[in-house]
């Protein structure tokens, strides 16, 4: 393989892996990656994530540099999408927001709620995609190509409704032109649907033979932390409607909840230190049976304490513009930053690798060199690994035609070379 070198340098470690001379760049250069220990990272102990050079602008939102992870909109408005057919189709012309969406480049054009995480690495760009609703297709012709989005590594569903799963049929242009398959990740719940409306494509026996499904492979996911590509994804339980569970899921320091009627108290602690969360508020006025409106969210919003909040979901009552200037207001008068969302939207996020060492680490608990020590056995562990140790096994296993977690997997020793 190579040297491997190891730093300290303050509450880091950086390990430098370098290549032999059969591994050259285009400008004949030996390759090398970097990995960057840290052990100041949210809801664990020490963790890494590998680094990189270069930037680059976005044509949406946020400045993104070419080696920085990024959230994606794909989607940020209701079931049915704006604009309406009705309200475009009623003589009396009674929706603004409608007519508006309509125009090319209208921010209130709003299809399925769903967002994409392109994670970078050395071996490049990982994108995992949160839900794929009725009119994914649509947002995917729309955003991938404009965004150079070629490959889907991961679905993540947040619940069994026709617009967070209606769109798993249209996988299939992915797994008969781009990849071989695509990694569902679903509540076993919600899996029970699946089997029902896509009955097809979890049971191939009803297929006739030489039809070109979706090539999907499930997973079961529980209430707990899980792994998918390196990223650890911690599950935020809610309520979307009574009696009716969902999920939000948190990547790093950025908690997603689109779905939502309400938030159990067990999930908050598991909000803690949050720094972009992304919220459910459909209508400007009131909540429903099954959405927060935008005064609840916004009482969520002063409970959980993010330091930048952007809604989704929102319904065509509300206005792009019209809401956000009324919302810059409540950064001057209590200091807190919450805007609309759009389509599109790209933001630069942290995520970092999940964590080598098993247990859950903080400064409350565990001192700063014992931190440090277990920051360093971590590092030590990757070095041997990526010097010629035996590779651990695959995270997943398939059981029954699907795919569950490998009891033998070390999750702690993988690394992305």
């Amino acid at each position: 393989m190579g040297r491997s070198q190891l730093i300290c340098t303050g509450g880091s470690l950086i390990v430098t892996v370098q290549y032999s001379n059969d591994y050259k760049d285009d400008k004949n250069e030996a390759l090398h990656t970097q990995y960057i220990f840290r052990t100041d990272v949210s809801h664990g102990g020490p963790a890494f994530h590998a680094a990189g050079t270069g930037s680059a602008s976005s044509r949406n939102g946020d400045e993104v540099s070419a080696n920085q992870s990024e959230i994606i909109f794909i989607g940020t408005g209701t079931s049915e999408g704006i604009p309406r057919v009705s309200c475009l189709t009623n003589p009396l012309k009674t929706c603004p927001v409608c007519s508006k969406a309509k125009e090319p480049g209208s921010r209130n054009r709003r299809l399925n709620t769903s967002i994409l995480i392109r994670r970078t690495r050395p071996s490049g760009n990982c994108n995992l995609l949160v839900d794929v609703g009725k009119f994914f297709y649509h947002s995917a012709l729309k955003w991938f190509p404009s965004y150079g989005i070629r490959t889907i590594d991961a679905v993540i569903i947040t619940h069994s409704h026709a617009d967070a799963i209606g769109g798993m049929d249209d996988l299939r242009d992915w797994t008969n032109n781009v990849q071989p398959s695509v990694p569902i990740y679903v509540a076993s719940r919600d899996f029970e649907v699946m089997k029902k409306t896509h009955y097809y494509l979890v049971d191939k026996s009803s297929v006739v033979e030489g039809a070109a499904v979706s090539e999907l492979q499930f997973n079961i996911i529980k209430e707990d932390p899980f792994i998918v590509h390196d990223l650890e994804i911690i599950p935020l339980p809610v309520w979307h409607g009574p009696g009716y569970r969902s999920l939000g899921f948190r990547f790093g320091s950025t908690c997603y909840i689109s779905d939502a009627s309400d938030i159990p108290e067990e999930t908050y602690p598991l909000l803690h230190d949050c720094e972009l969360l992304i919220l459910d508020a459909l209508r400007p006025d009131r909540s429903s049976s099954t959405h927060f409106g935008l005064p609840r969210a916004l009482d969520e919003v002063r409970k959980i304490k993010p330091k930048r909040t952007l809604f989704t979901g929102m319904m065509h009552l509300m206005d792009h513009e019209v809401v956000n200037e009324g919302l810059l207001k409540l950064k001057e008068t209590e200091g807190i930053d919450v805007q609309l969302s759009y389509d599109g939207l790209r933001v630069p996020v942290s995520l970092n690798l999940h964590n080598l060492i098993p247990e859950k680490l903080s400064d409350n608990n565990y001192p700063a060199w014992a931190l440090n020590v277990r920051t360093a056995l971590a590092a030590n562990l990757l070095l041997g690994w990526i010097d010629g140790a035996e590779k651990p096994p695959p995270e997943t296993a398939e059981k029954d035609g699907v795919m569950l977690p490998n009891p033998d997997y070390l999750p702690w020793m993988i690394v992305d070379t």
